[in-house]
């Protein structure tokens, strides 16, 4: 064995330096996270809108992978406006676990373990879900639990913004619905139409159109997006929260008329992402020319999958895909066709027509 060169403890050793590494490493994260601590707990003394407690003994010896938690709770009201006179209140409770690779590690990020927001609707965790998604996937590795908070904070007020802004223009809204809903139930709009649209010489064509709005929450709008494509004779479907996405089809004529309606409401953002038409031959009807199932339906704010299912299935997968390219590479945009400003608040729940 000694002619061989045959070293017995060789493989011991190498696990225990890999041990022995292992543990500087997490004695430095360790050290890193309670200087880290230390920092935000200073940074937030006495602040009336954050408040941070820790707990948890994580040690580099333990087994355990888990080593300091973050309790944040975030505290923001408003005053409310002159128009709606309405004090808002929000209490969001955040609990983070700083596992042992942060910050050591390259892209190494807080552990949410919790999630709660009292005085607010499911959208506002959605949205807080989505904020911490992306400051993880935007992280470079090192300390960035400071950027956490402050980001959080920041959705919230932004949250609790766009709520007063909805129910500001919810109320200015009231004055016009009647006038607004009446201008199909005068008989403004001929609804007929069977083979051949309008006229009877002239070729049938179903439309269809995909709507991309910053958000849809208020119920004057949820009602509008669906009561105006039923009285119109267009099947589709929306999607609720933010962003909002209509999708519709049916006679062009009605689709036109429907984006017109659509677009004399206040939105902060609307606009058509994408568009299709298809021209039918002699005998055709909108009927034989559909592809989505009649009626409307309204999806949830969490349901976007859904959403895109019931396109994909209806093989329109190439429209709602006009939407995905929009509003990965510009969705702060307003098209050409069309986007009054406008916003809107309210419960959300599934409806079909």
């Amino acid at each position: 064995k000694k002619l061989l060169g045959y070293k017995p403890f060789d493989a011991p050793c190498s696990v225990a330096r890999g041990m022995n590494e292992r543990r500087r490493e997490e004695d430095e994260a360790l050290e890193r996270q309670r200087e880290e601590v230390d920092s935000v707990l200073a940074i937030f003394e006495g602040d009336e809108k954050i408040r941070i407690e820790t707990s948890g003994k994580g040690s580099a010896a333990s087994s355990s992978k888990l080593t300091v938690c973050v309790h944040a709770r975030f505290q923001v009201e408003t005053e409310g406006t002159e128009k709606t006179k309405k004090k808002t209140k929000l209490s969001v409770a955040l609990d983070l676990i700083l596992p042992l690779s942060y910050p050591v590690k390259e892209n190494a990020f807080p552990i949410l373990e919790n999630l709660e927001a009292i005085g607010a609707d499911s959208t506002l965790q959605a949205k807080l879900r989505e904020k911490l998604l992306e400051l993880e996937e935007t992280c470079c590795g090192g300390e960035c639990l400071y950027q956490v908070l402050v980001e959080v904070l920041r959705c919230i007020e932004e949250h609790l913004e766009e709520q007063e802004e909805e129910e500001e223009e919810e109320l200015d809204d009231d004055d016009d619905d009647d006038e607004r809903q009446t201008a199909l139930l005068l008989g403004e709009v001929d609804l007929g139409g069977g083979v051949g649209g309008s006229g009877s010489d002239a070729p049938i064509v179903l439309g269809r159109r995909l709507c991309f709005s910053h958000h849809i929450i208020a119920p004057s709008k949820r009602s509008a997006v669906i009561n105006w494509a039923v009285q119109l004779g267009l099947a589709g479907a929306s999607k609720i929260g933010w962003p909002g996405l209509i999708c519709v089809e049916g006679e062009e004529r009605h689709c036109q008329l429907y984006v017109q309606l659509l677009q004399r409401l206040r939105w902060k953002r609307f606009t058509v992402r994408g568009e299709q038409q298809v021209e039918g031959a002699a005998g055709d009807t909108i009927e034989t020319l559909r592809s989505l199932p009649r009626g409307f339906i309204e999806y949830q704010q969490e349901e976007m999958h859904l959403f895109a299912a019931h396109l994909k299935q209806a093989g329109l997968e190439e429209l709602f895909m006009t939407f995905m390219k929009g509003y990965k590479h510009n969705n702060d945009d307003i098209d050409d066709d069309g986007g009054d400003d406008g916003n809107s608040s309210g419960k959300e729940k599934r409806k079909k027509k």
